[in-house]
């Protein structure tokens, strides 16, 4: 800052710093400042903020799938037993190890973007699965493609936002996995 310096010059040899030199020091403070902010500007574009999007969709789908199965317990399939809704139930959780287990593998095979793509397509198979389910059994099936797609999910979303993500927005990135996931 220039006042700063001012300071500075003065409390070592008692003289203050004459105006063309206070100007020359805030003009190039200034343009330090304009070029952080420019490039913070050109890190920032279209393409990030869709792939961001998509994947912090992804990991919202992972929260929203968690809880999903609370309320209609009562309602969904009258004459079901809790054994049948238990099952149904844990087998989004035994579906997720699955999903971890084989991400690694289809991240390094399919890339990045072609692994979100297919596990986009597994949370759309499961959830239309679930949707349109006529008994119990079609939606333990569902759950646990679901579950495979959640385990797949926290996998994927962390290696991809990290690998995206200008170094300025590292942390930024790192933390919108937890909160979409939290939200969902």
């Amino acid at each position: 800052d220039s006042m700063e310096a001012d300071q500075l010059s003065f409390s070592q040899n008692n003289k203050r710093m004459s105006e063309a030199e206070l100007n020359s020091r805030r003009s190039y403070t200034s343009l330090l400042l304009l070029d952080e902010f420019e490039m913070d500007a050109v890190l920032v574009t279209t393409p990030l903020i869709i792939a961001i999007f998509v994947a912090g969709i992804s990991q919202f789908l992972v929260g929203y799938n968690t809880s999903v199965m609370n309320s209609p317990s009562s309602v969904v399939f009258q004459g079901h037993n809790t054994f049948q809704w238990s099952v149904a139930v844990s087998a989004f959780a035994v579906g997720g190890p699955f999903g971890a287990i084989m991400a690694g593998s289809l991240v390094d095979t399919r890339g990045r973007r072609g692994a979100l793509t297919i596990n986009t397509y597994t949370f759309l198979g499961g959830g239309i699965l679930q949707t349109f389910a006529t008994n119990m059994l079609f939606i333990t099936i569902a759950r646990f493609i679901i579950g495979f797609a959640s385990g797949f999910s926290s996998v994927l979303v962390p290696i991809f936002l990290g690998e995206l993500a200008p170094p300025t927005l590292r942390g930024t990135l790192g933390t919108l996995t937890q909160f979409c996931l939290v939200t969902g």
